[in-house]
């Protein structure tokens, strides 16, 4: 918990200017007040031991596993029609408040009806037992971060090896070099960009590792969830918005795969147009 808690301190210290301008900025807000409330619990519980009250480390653990696991499916979709429709509203940061207010009591009236907070014996051994406590993970993450990993690897060799192909025709002068579609440029933005993220959620999955939700839903899959939503309303939107003048994603640079689909570079103020020619 203490180093989720300094990764979202690492990762708010690097967006904190665009906090406001989105539900999913809020809401990863929110996770981190969060994280920080169940720290501190949990250290109290542990730093007391016999001394604290009847409320012991599975009571919290559950309970937030519980709520975290609630959190993925609301926070895409409120994320997806805040860009849809939304986003250019004015007084839009109290309605983001106010969403992120409602995700997290219908998360914890999900997890008063499904967390259980009592102890369960474990069998490890041979006439070894253990205490633990049952936590939820989050498969929505799982599925997010398999699912968006093998499309990237497997979207971008397909489609990288036909340009290849394209432009090693064009070097024979049998055809004109053609810029790759929006789509790819895209998928090659985010790609490189969260390939190291999604590798970890898909490695965890196939050694059998099973994090907990509150470990899972972090605002690291939070801000990796934002830039899928902006480069899908990106891509929708530029045939006739073009690039964005100021996109709500600090971390991928979407004009810049704009231009490279469009066959030609922005570089400060310059252009260089794309000249079909072999050189």
């Amino acid at each position: 918990m203490l180093l989720k808690v300094g990764l979202d301190c690492l990762i708010l210290s690097l967006s904190h200017r665009r906090l406001h301008t989105s539900f999913i900025g809020i809401c990863g807000l929110s996770v981190f007040l969060v994280d920080v409330a169940l720290s501190c619990a949990v250290g109290a519980v542990w730093v007391l031991g016999p001394a604290s009250p009847q409320v012991s480390t599975c009571f919290f653990l559950a309970h937030a596993s519980a709520m975290f696991s609630a959190l993925p499916l609301p926070v895409l979709g409120l994320g997806l029609l805040d860009y849809a429709c939304f986003h250019s509203a004015p007084y839009r940061t109290p309605w983001y408040c106010m969403l992120t207010l409602v995700v997290w009591v219908l998360a914890g009236v999900h997890s008063y009806c499904s967390a259980f907070t009592g102890l369960i014996e474990v069998e490890y051994g041979r006439g070894r037992n253990a205490l633990g406590c049952a936590v939820q993970d989050s498969a929505l993450v799982v599925y997010f971060s398999v699912g968006i990993f093998i499309h990237s690897l497997i979207y971008r060799y397909t489609n990288l090896k036909q340009l290849k192909a394209d432009e090693e025709k064009d070097l024979l002068g049998e055809t004109k070099w053609q810029s790759p579609p929006l789509y790819l440029s895209l998928t090659l933005g985010f790609g490189t960009t969260w390939a190291s993220y999604l590798f970890m959620g898909v490695a965890c999955e196939l050694l059998g590792l099973a994090v907990p939700a509150y470990i899972s839903v972090n605002i690291l899959w939070l801000k990796c969830a934002d830039s899928l939503l902006v480069g899908l309303m990106f891509w929708l939107r530029s045939d006739w918005l073009g690039p964005y003048s100021d996109p709500p994603d600090e971390l991928c640079q979407w004009q810049v795969y704009w231009h490279l689909s469009r066959g030609h570079y922005a570089f400060g103020c310059q252009k260089l147009e794309l000249v079909d020619s072999p050189c």
